[in-house]
């Protein structure tokens, strides 16, 4: 998934950036999260080609914080890939 750039050195912020990036801070401050990763991504060191890390971040209280962003509407693109859903 993606969500509005707003830290790109030579872009605006994109539109809803900032409440995308108000959002997931909002979710995850001060919480404990624990990162699942896909053993797909594993030759690749579970890095995209920005160096972002790939991972499912799930809350403290079981919360998959990926299927929140997408629920609230605060990416956008989506991309379809074959994956076992933590949990």
């Amino acid at each position: 998934m993606d969500t509005p750039e707003t830290k790109h050195p030579q872009k605006p912020v994109e539109y809803y950036g900032r409440e995308a990036t108000a959002f997931t801070k909002k979710m995850v401050q001060g919480k404990q999260v624990r990162l699942e990763f896909e053993q797909a991504n594993s030759k690749i060191g579970h890095k995209d080609r920005y160096k972002r890390t790939l991972a499912y971040v799930l809350l403290e209280d079981g919360t998959f914080l990926n299927a929140e962003i997408v629920k609230q509407g605060v990416w956008t693109r989506l991309y379809t890939v074959s994956v076992q859903v933590p949990g």
